[in-house]
């Protein structure tokens, strides 16, 4: 995207928002926004390989690798929906109201590239300069002077964004992660459970904290919220009991029954 933004000055002024995280009656994070004097452009973008198919119905896109696995993905098309909605919200609360165009961006083109009728492009990131090339410019909404107020507003009011759980920000299947617990001294994640520690097999260092690290690459890779049968599949854990007594070693906030029971991480505490 960024290759492509500097090879196109696109003959006006304009600015480009890369990872923009704000805020109005929700949060909401933006790969790419454009926007001149006209209108703004927001890009959900995705790196997704595969054969691709998307349905306006479905809440999943649908990937289907070359030895024939398929994956599933939120629907890009509901969240450039969902953001464009929140990102004018954003602009009506402090004092703007300008045309907001979005659409759907795949960093190349796929083996093959299927999708219902929807009144949302769905590009290659090669075609995006064409596509803000092409839109209508009847008459400028944003004098210079209102452009940079926007510009300002906008960069007064970024928020850190947290891009956890990984697996959501950079869309990966929980299952293309290894799993187990890791030896911090030879990386190596087999790490066996004794009574009261954790043993490497390879170079034979023991811990009694190992599992801290993992439920922390959990939390940060794959959920905040974590049940006993999630930990234990995720540590390799032979039995529940086990897995309860190191969940409730960890102090955690917990929510529920014993047998629903879920454990919450905090990311911005690790």
């Amino acid at each position: 995207m960024d290759q492509y933004f500097k090879q196109d000055s696109f003959h006006e002024n304009h600015f480009v928002f890369q990872n923009l995280s704000l805020y109005s009656s929700g949060n909401l994070q933006i790969d790419f926004i454009y926007i001149n004097p006209y209108f703004a452009i927001i890009f959900e973008v995705k790196n997704i390989s595969g054969d691709i198919f998307i349905s306006n119905d479905n809440p999943r896109l649908k990937r289907v690798r070359r030895n024939g696995k398929s994956d599933y993905f939120r629907n890009p098309l509901r969240q450039v929906s969902e953001t464009t909605d929140l990102f004018n919200e954003f602009l009506i609360i402090n004092g703007f109201n300008i045309p907001i165009y979005n659409a759907v961006a795949f960093k190349q083109y796929n083996y093959a590239l299927e999708f219902e009728k929807t009144t949302i492009p769905i590009l290659s990131i090669q075609d995006i300069p064409g596509f803000i090339r092409r839109l209508p410019r009847p008459t400028k909404i944003l004098t210079p002077w209102r452009l940079i107020e926007l510009v300002e507003l906008i960069l007064n009011k970024l928020k850190n964004y947290i891009p956890f759980p990984i697996t959501n920000h950079f869309e990966i299947s929980p299952n293309e992660f290894q799993q187990g617990v890791f030896c911090e001294k030879c990386n190596n994640s087999g790490m066996q459970k004794l009574h009261r520690s954790w043993l490497c097999p390879i170079c034979g260092l023991e811990s009694k904290t190992a599992h801290i690290q993992a439920s922390h690459d959990y939390c940060m890779l794959i959920n905040p919220q974590i049940s006993n049968e999630a930990c234990r599949k995720f540590l390799h854990l032979k039995d529940s009991h086990t897995t309860s007594r190191l969940l409730r070693s960890m102090n955690l906030l917990k929510k529920g029954s014993s047998q629903k029971r879920v454990y919450y991480l905090d990311y911005q505490k690790l």
